[in-house]
């Protein structure tokens, strides 16, 4: 600071008794300024870390540093520094290096000892150590005795007990590296966690091996952490011997025990088990064998788990060394099951009764089967008794080579066959009688001969088939099966066959059907698996009939013939509208098909067949896109004539009436912009003469427009006077439009009878038309 004072002096001198002294000073001193505290933070053993301290003069003299040192940890905290002296208004930069040498916190404080003036001298500083350690167990591992040709694997845990993430370098087993083995050798392992490491021994001789494994790790403490590691060999390979007697048939839900006698007489029987399973399911489940007798072991499958499935199950022993067998090898027995009395019926997962569909119309039937072989299989006498007289409550029809045959004269109940069953009342069962489950193989599926026209089929097994596990002569790809659920369902929308269900099949020659019962292992196709390409679905609706199974596309394995994805039309049973392609010219493979796929390309058409039995009626026919289909592509739908009617994209419903045609022809081309143009024109004769003409209530206009923009559809007189607007819109879309007049004017008003003019006007012209009104 400044300093200014008056030094005042009296004396006894006559001329100046009083003295007066200005006086003027600056005080000067160091003022030392840093930082409070600092955290090194996490640091590994053996690493360390700097941190530069920055100590400013912010005062007006030399700041002189005496000594800076550290209270506790001073082999943790290590301080460098250039100078001890700071001069006003500069910097000095003080190096602390921590490296912490055991695990934990360190904290300290940093003491600063100057000539300061005034400003803090004292640091707070922390840090931790961290480092990885390595515990395992078991500190031995002793195998026993192995047979020769067999191999014993036990597990060796390491664990990570310490703060930092555990490497393991690598592990190492001398000597005797053929006959032990480490499953993994080099891995990395997170704080807390732990590592199961399978030690396998497969002894070479008869003698004991020894070794030892070392784990070279990272850790600070135990980082060559040792484990012995010890077994014997022995001559003695043969399995214990199992002797049963397979069963052949069991009652329903009877608790069953299967025994059998199971003999080792060097090393002894160390365990048995019976695995089981119902028909059906994908993997056995274990029970333990208890011994009754010295060789006699035996154990009892649930009553709950013996079912009109059938039961599937196989015996598996192992003695003292490992070596184990298991009767039958690589198969398994099958039992089947025996009904009594009303015998089966159809179940829900809950064991509540499933009712037949019911109904009194042609979209009423089903397809129904029994999946049992029957003691009295009559088609007749079973329905009689479950459903009452036949003309009053049901009807049923067999269905072979496109052909119907009537109950009684109907083949009989068999597994695997299906047949046409219309129900009249609600609530109905069929209880199958007495019989049995059919008989389950993993070796032989269960065998249907097909023709080359429609099969009538079913699962033979009281539980689920998946439908990709079907195959035709060893084929499995894509099978051309349906089933009626009062509209047809066919190929990818059938996942199942489902038992006490019915279905049809259809192949281009004479060929077997094979339904395996064996799902061992089995795990459905991902339903969210896209298919590459795109494809668009073609339903058309007239009144309450509908056809929705008709599809079109690319794929990459497609052929521009016949290939697996083109399926068969089903069979004609109450098509009142159908769509399908036409491939009579087709080699091997000629018919009418509900699909049609393709090879990629820019530009692709098909030939679209529209058949409905109704006269005069509307038909709606809409295009739904799949799939992945490039976006700047078009979808036009045009006549035989290849005049676009419709631009799908657009508007993807197009509607038609019957009038007296039974049969309709379309093409639908599908690719880029330029492609099509050339593929397709546009009709010359943009409106169409009405009908009914003449007409007394009502009649439709039909129109086309092939550019978007401004349409009018106007009625006039034979004077020329406007009757009717029809039509007024200023961004009309592209396609074919139909309209109707109720012969009405603008008010309402019923007009009289006489000749009319109607008036379309578009972007591409205008147009009239007559038409005539008697009342």
């Amino acid at each position: 600071l400044f300093y200014e004072d008056i030094l005042t002096i009296c004396c006894d001198d006559p001329d100046s008794p009083r003295v007066v002294v200005s006086l003027e000073g600056w005080g000067i001193a160091p003022e030392m300024e840093l930082e409070n505290e600092h955290n090194f933070g996490n640091i590994r053993i053996g690493d360390s870390c700097d941190w530069n301290l920055k100590i400013k003069n912010n005062g007006d003299d030399t700041l002189k540093i005496e000594n800076i040192y550290v209270l506790e940890y001073k082999n943790a905290y290590t301080i460098e520094y250039d100078s001890r002296q700071i001069l006003p208004d500069s910097t000095l930069f003080i190096t602390i290096t921590f490296q912490p040498h055991t695990s934990g916190e360190y904290p300290d404080t940093l003491i600063i000892k100057s000539n300061k003036f005034r400003g803090n001298n004292i640091v707070l500083l922390n840090g931790r150590g961290i480092q990885p350690e390595i515990e395992c167990e078991p500190d031995s591992i002793n195998f026993g005795i192995v047979a020769l040709k067999y191999c014993k694997t036990l597990i060796l845990s390491i664990s990570n007990t310490g703060d930092y993430e555990l490497s393991i370098d690598s592990i190492k087993i001398d000597p005797n590296s053929e006959v032990f083995n480490a499953d993994k050798i080099a891995f990395r392992i997170p704080v807390g966690d732990t590592e199961k490491v399978k030690i396998t021994f497969c002894p070479t001789n008869s003698d004991t091996s020894n070794a030892i494994a070392t784990i070279y790790s990272d850790a600070v403490t135990n980082p060559e952490w040792k484990i012995d590691l010890s077994g014997i060999g022995s001559g003695d390979d043969v399995p214990p011997e199992i002797i049963h007697i397979p069963l052949g048939s069991i009652p329903k839900c009877s608790e069953t025990v299967i025994s059998a006698t199971i003999q080792d007489t060097v090393s002894g029987v160390a365990r048995a088990s019976l695995r089981f399973r119902m028909g059906g399911e994908p993997e056995f489940y274990e029970l333990e064998m208890s011994g009754t007798n010295s060789d006699k072991y035996e154990a009892k499958i649930p009553s709950n788990c013996v079912t009109t499935r059938g039961v599937e199950y196989y015996l598996f022993a192992e003695d003292s060394l490992g070596n184990h067998c298991r009767v039958p090898a690589n198969s398994y027995y099958s039992i089947q099951v025996l009904v009594e009395g009303r015998g089966e019926v159809k179940t829900d997962s809950s064991w509540i009764y499933q009712t037949l569909y019911s109904g009194d119309t042609k979209n009423s039937y089903r397809l129904f089967s029994i999946p049992m072989e029957l003691d009295h299989p009559n088609v007749d006498s079973l329905l009689r008794k479950n459903l009452g007289l036949k003309l009053f409550n049901w009807r049923v029809f067999d269905y072979d080579s496109d052909d119907f045959t009537e109950c009684p004269d109907t083949s009989r109940f068999r597994p695997g066959k299906s047949y046409w069953l219309i129900v009249k009342k609600r609530g109905q069962v069929i209880f199958t009688g007495p019989g049995q489950s059919v008989k389950t193989s993993k070796e032989e599926p269960f065998e249907i001969p097909i023709d080359t026209s429609w099969t009538t089929f079913a699962n033979p097994y009281n539980f689920n088939i998946p439908a990709e596990k079907l195959s035709v002569d060893g084929d499995v790809s894509k099978l051309n099966i349906c089933t009626y659920q009062g509209r047809w369902v066919c190929g990818n929308e059938i996942e199942y066959l489902e038992p006490w269900e019915g279905y049809l099949i259809k192949h281009h020659q004479a060929a077997t059907l094979s339904i395996p019962s064996d799902l061992t292992g089995y795990e459905k196709t991902p339903s969210n698996a896209q298919p590459n390409g795109w494809s668009i679905q073609i339903v058309a609706k007239c009144l309450n009939s509908i056809d929705s199974y008709n599809y079109i596309g690319v794929r990459d394995e497609a052929s521009d013939g016949w290939d697996q994805f083109d399926l068969y039309e089903p069979p004609e049973y109450n098509n009142l509208v159908k769509v399908y392609f036409d491939k009579q010219d087709w080699e091997n493979h000629s018919g009418i098909y509900t699909t049609d796929f393709r090879p990629f390309s820019d530009s692709l058409q098909w030939k679209i067949k529209i058949r409905t039995l109704f006269k005069n009626i509307n038909t709606s026919v809409s295009f739904n896109i799949e799939g992945n289909m490039p976006d700047d592509y078009d979808i036009l739908l045009a006549n035989q004539n290849s005049e676009i009617i419709q631009n799908i994209r657009e508007n993807n419903t197009f509607i038609f009436n019957s009038k007296n045609e039974k049969y309709r022809t379309y093409i639908l081309a599908v690719g880029s912009k330029s492609k099509l143009q050339k593929m397709t024109s546009v009709p010359d004769n943009n409106l169409r003469q009405n009908f009914p003409n003449p007409f007394n209530t009502s009649t439709t206009i039909n129109y086309y427009v092939a550019e978007r923009g401004k349409v009018s559809l106007k009625i006039y007189n034979i004077k020329g006077e406007i009757v009717k607007t029809l039509i007024s819109n200023p961004n009309h879309p592209i396609g074919q439009f139909s309209v109707t007049w109720n012969g009405k004017d603008l008010n309402g008003t019923s007009v009289p009878s006489g000749l009319y003019l109607y008036h379309l006007v578009t972007e591409q012209g205008c147009r009239i038309l007559k038409m005539a009104l008697i009342r």
